[in-house]
């Protein structure tokens, strides 16, 4: 874990219980003071995309990033939140395998 991992991971522990969540916004603004350079949004989530990897239950929801306080939390956020993701990024790949056959024919390889 670096750095600014570990500075993440303890401002997000700040944060106990989705009603205490801090936006990506804030928590970029305070990662920027502690590394002394510019941090954004993105970055933010990418670092937190890294932890969860690393089997940080780090929870998030409409009003920013949280701290789970109980089991409830976690599941509600893998839930919710990543299988609606999923769900999204599935009708994305048939959208486009669509119109890719519309484009060029039909012809598919090995890789559908």
């Amino acid at each position: 874990m670096n750095n600014l991992e570990g500075f993440i991971l303890a401002a997000i522990r700040e944060h106990t219980g989705q009603q205490n969540a801090i936006t990506a916004a804030d928590l970029a603004a305070k990662a920027s003071t502690f590394e002394e350079r510019p941090v954004d949004g993105r970055e933010v989530r990418l670092v937190v995309h890294s932890l969860r990897l690393l089997s940080q239950p780090l929870c998030s929801g409409p009003a920013g990033f949280f701290w789970p306080a109980s089991l409830s939390d976690v599941l509600n956020c893998a839930n919710f939140e990543f299988r609606s993701e999923a769900r999204s990024m599935l009708q994305v790949a048939r959208i486009m395998r669509r119109s890719g056959k519309a484009l060029f024919g039909g012809q598919f390889g090995m890789f559908q």
